[in-house]
């Protein structure tokens, strides 16, 4: 299968380490043969429109699967808006695949009105309510499918010192180290950049016991939910809620409903208990949250099987 993956510039790690990660799991399939298209990338020439780019890289053929980074079209960079000219004369001639991803507020409008506009093949999103509310406005279009967040490597450090007993990183209900009393917390010093702050995420948590993580608008799992665990760094949050329980079993992250009740936890907590829950999350990640499982699952989508996301879980 050829696929060819159309991506943000490389400098802007924050939103693209996820799909560089799909993208290294997606060459490492002898079955599949990966072109990138980015700016920054070996072989970019400004000013291509899309097919600009299929006829500079494939001649007079045609990709079986173009992945397009779908925010793309609204970026400030005129080369990447450039991309989506033509874009909707593709639909017969190829497999789009958008990754929509996310999807709140307005942004929704922008994604139905692109999948209206150039009808992809099929459409990955991040959440499952979102994939809900595509369905019903442009599911006799596209195919919608829920995409977990994934990691693309095994980030835990097992001789991580782990000098802080918790991280507030990200997502933090405004929690500052004052609210938990007695314990040594970890917040990030100020990075200028996003691909900083993405660069340097690894190695923050990998500092840390736990983490924070507060759901998004107290519902939504967000990316630090698989990375604090693939990090070795348990994952202490205020509530149970819907879409935890489509990534993790309960017994692998802890419920403290306010910092008060979190400090209790963690200062009592035996060494034993806290490497059992912090394996068995780790195990969790890379068994079921890995982008090389994701990558099975898009190929099997393109090939038009009838899998959903939790065929490929073990948990």
């Amino acid at each position: 299968m050829k696929i060819l993956s159309l991506c943000l510039g490389l400098y802007d790690f924050w939103h693209t380490y996820e799909g560089e990660y799909i993208n290294e799991s997606l060459m490492a399939r002898p079955d599949v043969e990966l072109k990138v298209w980015g700016r920054d990338r070996i072989g970019y020439i400004p000013g291509f429109n899309v097919i600009d780019v299929i006829k500079h890289l494939y001649g007079n053929n045609f990709p079986d699967a173009i992945v397009v980074h779908s925010s793309m079209e609204k970026h400030e960079d005129v080369n990447d808006r450039k991309l989506f000219e033509k874009m909707e004369t593709l639909h017969d001639c190829t497999k789009l695949v958008w990754r929509t991803f996310d999807c709140f507020g307005k942004k929704m409008n922008f994604y139905l009105n692109q999948i209206k506009k150039y009808r992809p093949f099929l459409v990955l999103s991040w959440y499952i309510d979102h994939v809900e509310e595509l369905n019903k406005q442009v599911g006799k279009i596209s195919k919608i499918c829920w995409f977990p967040h994934s990691i693309g490597r095994r980030y835990f450090n097992k001789n991580a010192s782990r000098q802080y007993d918790l991280a507030l990183i990200g997502r933090c209900d405004n929690f500052t180290p004052s609210h938990f009393c007695g314990l040594n917390v970890y917040v990030p010093p100020n990075r200028k950049s996003r691909p900083e702050k993405g660069q340097s995420l690894i190695s923050d948590l990998n500092l840390c016991k736990f983490s924070w993580n507060s759901p998004l608008e107290g519902k939504y799992a967000t990316l630090r939910f698989v990375e604090a665990p693939a990090c070795g760094t348990v994952s202490i949050l205020p509530k149970i809620f819907d879409q935890l329980k489509l990534y993790f079993p309960e017994d692998t992250y802890i419920i403290a409903k306010d910092p008060m009740q979190a400090c209790k936890i963690i200062k009592s907590m035996s060494v034993e208990d806290y490497l059992s829950i912090q394996q068995r999350a780790y195990k969790v990640v890379i068994n079921n949250h890995s982008t090389d499982i994701r990558v099975n699952y898009l190929i099997d989508l393109l090939n038009n099987k009838n899998v959903k996301a939790t065929d490929y879980f073990k948990i």
